[in-house]
C-alpha cells in the first residue's frame, strides 16, 4: 500500500490526513452510478456512493492505526452515508459547509468525532486567490468574532459554534497555505502575507477569542515586527 511506502519517510508522525474529498463533485455524486452500484452490492439497496466512501475511509483508518497513526479526514463527504457509519475514532478536519448537502457540525458532535477547525473563509491562504478565495486578513478575523469554536456557517448563514468551555473533542485550529498557483507569490511573499493573519489566529485561538480590539492587536503585531533571520546551521 502506498501509505506504507510514504509513512517510512515520516517516522515521528502520529497523525495522517487521508483526504477523502474531491475525488468526485459530491453535489453530483449521482452522476457516477458505478459508485452506487458498488455500494448496493456491498451494503444493500439503501446504500449510496457515500457509504462506499465511508467504508474506504474506515478500512484505511484501521490500516493506519495498525501502524501507530491516527486518521483524520476532510469533512465534506463524511457523515452522509445511509448504511455505513464513520469510524468514531476518525477525526474530522472541518473546513467548509459550502453546500447544503454537507452534514452540519452538530452531526459530528453527536457522533463524538474529534474536530480540528480549518475555517476556510478565514484561514485558507490560496496562492493566486483561486476558487474565489481572498487572502486572509486580521481585520476579517476580528469582524467574524472568530474563536476556536466558530466554524464555517451553513449555506443559510446559520452560525456553527461550539461555546466555551470547549469539549475535549475540539482539538484546535489550523491555518492552511494552498499552492493553487505556485507562481503567484514567492516564498518570501507568502511568509509576509501570512504573518499578521497567522498571529491573529494564534491570539484568538490561544485565548478563546480576544480581549484586544483590532487596533490593539495591530499595535502588538507591529511591535513584534519581522523576526531577524536565523543564523545558518553549522554543517
Amino acid at each position: 500500500m502506498l501509505i506504507d511506502d510514504v509513512a517510512r519517510l515520516f517516522p515521528h508522525s502520529t497523525r495522517w490526513n487521508l483526504g477523502g474529498d474531491e475525488f468526485v463533485d459530491f453535489a453530483r455524486i449521482d452522476d457516477y452510478p458505478v459508485l452506487q452500484q458498488a455500494a448496493r452490492e456491498r451494503f444493500g439497496e439503501q446504500a449510496t456512493g457515500f457509504d462506499l466512501l465511508t467504508d474506504f475511509v474506515n478500512r484505511t483508518a484501521v490500516h493506519l492505526r495498525e501502524r501507530g497513526l491516527a486518521a483524520r479526514v476532510w469533512n465534506d463527504g463524511m457523515l452522509r452515508g445511509q448504511v455505513v457509519a464513520l469510524d468514531p475514532q476518525v477525526a474530522l478536519a472541518w473546513w467548509t459547509n459550502w453546500h447544503a448537502g454537507m452534514s452540519p457540525l452538530s452531526a459530528a458532535l453527536t457522533a463524538g468525532h474529534e474536530l480540528v477547525n480549518f475555517h476556510d473563509t478565514l484561514f485558507y491562504y490560496v496562492l493566486g486567490e483561486k476558487a474565489g478565495y481572498v487572502y486572509p486578513a486580521s481585520a476579517r478575523i476580528w469582524e467574524a468574532d472568530w474563536h476556536p469554536g466558530l466554524f464555517p456557517a451553513l449555506t443559510d448563514e446559520t452560525r456553527q459554534e461550539i461555546a466555551q468551555p470547549y469539549p475535549s473533542s475540539l482539538r484546535g485550529s489550523a491555518f492552511s497555505v494552498w499552492s493553487d498557483d505556485a507562481d503567484a507569490q514567492s516564498a518570501e511573499q507568502v511568509l509576509a502575507g501570512i504573518r499578521s493573519p497567522l498571529r491573529a489566529m494564534a491570539e484568538r485561538a490561544w485565548n478563546g477569542g480576544s480581549q484586544l480590539a483590532l487596533a490593539e492587536f495591530r499595535e502588538v503585531d507591529e511591535r513584534i515586527g519581522v523576526p531577524a533571520p536565523s543564523a545558518p546551521l553549522a554543517p
